[in-house]
Parts: structure tokens; C-alpha cells; sequence
């Protein structure tokens, strides 16, 4: 029998690897939909430099002289991304000038076979995954695409400003005056009076660590985690319909089969840690 979990007094907003998403909620949530992070675009002529990819690789030297107070050794052999980039367009430049695209588009772009592979593609370009699990092949075409199309690549485990507009429109149409944020060690805790909110305000509310939103009555949840490239809704099946009746948020709905590697298919994860294991034995 499934446990009866209230995501809330518990303070457990996000499930585990090896959880089903929907049982996660479950005793709080009847369904919860899986939301995707989007791609955009920005007329070039409000840019003076771009780069399509917040994250990109640095060297290890590099890194350690940015950070001499880490005393670290003088070499390593790990691969080190940093999101330090200041040609990547700022919040402020994405909401002013920027245009979502879709992941249907950038999947239709890519010519891959799915939005599974997508996810794969976009996690292995910030070093995200274990190297027997890495698609180098996928991710080399979305950044070759992303060039060719200028296309900017969301970035991984914070809520970006098209997604802080439509969560704040929601509360809107559920007529909430109130949300509450938290952020990811659940460390801070805010209530935002959104009644005369300008969007911009809203958006500069939610800072980049905040991975937890809802209202006062508990009764609609947004959440986040580190790396992911998407956001989990959860609610009664009444209000997600209500919530995605205008299209405001592309994804899917979780089933119970549905976790939060979700781009691997059924014992694809247990065959790369099988073999990860043989190669290292």
C-alpha cells in the first residue's frame, strides 16, 4: 500500500531518483506534469555578444586560479563546467527581447528521435551525467543546431523568466494573491503579494536558487532541482487542467511510471551502471 506522504509538513517538494514522481506526491497530489525549461530566441540586434550555451567546460588551471582560497591540488583529471559566462543574455535581456521556442521545434531541428534524446542531449552538454551514460553525438547536434538556428539553450536547474511569466499567471487564474518561495537547501522562505505585481518584479522575486513555489493553500506546487532542464506541477487533476488548458507550459503528464531520469527507458540505467562496472573491474 502506497504511503500517505503530505509533501509539505514533510518538506520533501522534490522526489528521489528511484521514485516514481507521481507516488512522490501521492496523499498530497493526485498529478503532477512534467514541464520543460525552453529554448529562445533574441533579435540580434539587441545583443552585442552571445553565446548559446550558459555552461561551458573551462580547464582545470583555470578554475583553480579563479578560486586560490579552495587550497586545491595541482592537478585533477575531472571535467569542470562553470555557468560563469557573461555572453550569455541576462534575465533582463531574455524577458525584454526574447522569444520561447519550443522543444518540439528543436527536436523537429535536431532530427532526433525524441524528446527523450533531447533531454540526453542538453544534460550531457553540461557534464551532467556519468561518462557511460553520455551522448556526445546527440548533444554535438543540438549545439551545431543552436548555432546555425540561434537558438539559446536553457539554462539547467533554475526557473527562467518565461516560466516564472506563465507561474505567475497561473496563480493569476487560480485567483491566488499570495505565493510562497523557497529555496533549494530550504533555508529561505518568502510570501510574495503578487495582486499588483508588475511581471518584471515577479520575475527578479525568484532568485536562482529558488526551486520551490506555491500558494498559501497548498494547493498548486512548482519544483525544481540541480541539473535538471525541466520543472514538475503538481496539483489535483482539477486545477492542472485548468493550468494547462492554454498551452502555457509544454511537457507531458507523469504516469506512475515516470521518474526523474525519465529520458531512460526501461533498465536502460541498469545496463550502463552494469557495464560502467565491467569496465572498471
Amino acid at each position: 500500500m502506497k504511503r500517505l506522504v503530505n509533501v509539505f509538513k514533510e518538506r520533501k517538494f522534490y522526489p528521489g531518483e528511484d521514485t516514481s514522481i507521481k507516488e512522490h506526491y501521492f496523499g498530497t497530489f493526485d498529478s503532477v506534469f512534467l514541464a520543460f525549461l525552453p529554448f529562445f530566441r533574441i533579435d540580434e540586434k539587441h545583443l552585442s555578444k552571445s553565446s548559446f550555451q550558459r555552461v561551458h567546460q573551462i580547464t582545470y588551471p583555470h578554475f583553480k586560479s579563479a578560486n586560490p582560497d579552495l587550497n586545491l591540488p595541482e592537478n585533477i583529471s575531472a571535467e569542470i563546467y562553470t555557468n560563469d559566462n557573461p555572453d550569455y543574455p541576462t534575465n533582463d535581456q531574455i524577458l525584454r527581447f526574447g522569444k520561447a521556442v519550443q522543444w518540439s521545434e528543436v527536436k523537429k531541428g535536431c532530427d532526433f528521435v525524441s524528446l527523450a534524446e533531447l533531454n540526453k542531449a542538453l544534460t550531457t552538454t553540461i557534464g551532467s551525467y556519468r561518462a557511460v551514460f553520455a551522448r556526445q553525438d546527440l548533444a554535438g547536434r543540438l549545439l551545431q543546431y543552436a548555432e546555425t538556428e540561434h537558438v539559446f539553450l536553457p539554462e539547467e536547474g533554475t526557473f527562467d523568466v518565461f516560466s516564472k511569466l506563465s507561474i505567475l499567471n497561473t496563480f493569476r487564474k487560480l485567483g491566488k494573491d499570495f505565493v510562497v518561495v523557497e529555496n533549494e537547501f530550504l533555508e529561505k522562505k518568502i510570501t510574495i503579494d503578487i495582486r499588483k505585481l508588475a511581471d518584471e518584479e515577479f520575475c527578479n522575486k525568484i532568485e536562482y536558487k529558488d526551486y520551490y513555489i506555491y500558494d498559501l493553500d497548498e494547493e498548486i506546487l512548482f519544483a525544481i532541482d540541480w541539473d535538471d532542464f525541466f520543472f514538475l506541477i503538481a496539483a489535483p487533476q482539477s486545477i492542472l487542467k485548468l493550468v494547462l488548458a492554454n498551452d502555457s507550459f509544454e511537457g507531458f503528464e507523469c504516469d506512475e511510471n515516470i521518474r526523474v531520469h525519465w529520458e531512460f527507458g526501461e533498465g536502460e540505467l541498469e545496463a550502463g551502471l552494469a557495464k560502467e562496472a565491467n569496465v572498471s573491474s
